[in-house]
């Protein structure tokens, strides 16, 4: 069994729904060898990725499950990553994500293919279990420590914003390019928060949005 470290990168305040999901993590989660690294807060989306991988890397944990404070998630959704994760068949991928959509813009999933140079969603490359991708957000994320000790990271950060590229696809291509594979699991089907929670349903190929927090107030 892995040791699993699990770091959550805060922006502004925490959504309600996040919170009911953290709360229920923490009610429930009986397994061994977890740990709650502390919260980043406010920061930039890649300083505050670098700052967790640093907590990550001193903590001595196998695996690091990053989770944004806008994610609305289950107990078994983190089961599912980290039997994912654990699993010898699985050992190609040294990063495996959940599936959901965009919050900005115009909803849609986010699995992410590189095709002539330019990044495309396309649900439909997507098969049961886990589906190699070139890509992947840091929402729901699990990364192998292996990873963060590729020579590409001696004299460089893990996570660099440019003007086209996030923080979490400079990541994912600098691993891939050591020929470690990145995963997506579409069982491990996550809310991301806007105004309302998003899902992506992938039986109808749409976002299905959900109006109400915790609390059963409609937003």
């Amino acid at each position: 069994m892995s040791k699993i470290a699990i770091g959550i990168r805060c922006f502004g305040n925490p959504d309600s729904m996040f919170h009911r999901s953290l709360i229920r993590f923490l009610q429930k989660n009986k397994t061994q060898n977890t740990m709650l690294l502390p919260t980043v807060y406010d920061l930039p989306y890649h300083v505050a990725a670098n700052e967790i991988s640093k907590l990550f890397l001193d903590s001595g944990y196998d695996n690091l499950l990053f989770i944004d404070s806008d994610m609305v998630f289950e107990y078994e959704d983190f089961l599912k990553i980290k039997a994912d994760i654990e699993d010898l068949k699985n050992d190609k991928y040294g990063i495996i994500s959940g599936l959901y959509p965009t919050r900005r813009g115009k909803l849609m999933p986010l699995v992410m293919f590189k095709q002539d140079g330019n990044w495309v969603s396309d649900v439909t490359k997507l098969v049961d279990g886990i589906t190699t991708v070139d890509g992947c957000g840091l929402g729901f994320t699990i990364i192998k420590r292996k990873c963060f000790e590729l020579p590409c990271f001696k004299d460089s950060p893990y996570f660099v914003m440019k003007e086209e590229i996030s923080e979490d696809v400079y990541f994912c291509e600098a691993v891939a390019k050591h020929g470690i594979l990145i995963g997506l699991d579409n069982d491990i089907n996550l809310g991301h928060r806007t105004t309302v929670t998003a899902k992506w349903n992938l039986k109808d190929n749409k976002a299905d949005l959900f109006t109400q927090d915790c609390f059963g107030r409609a937003n």
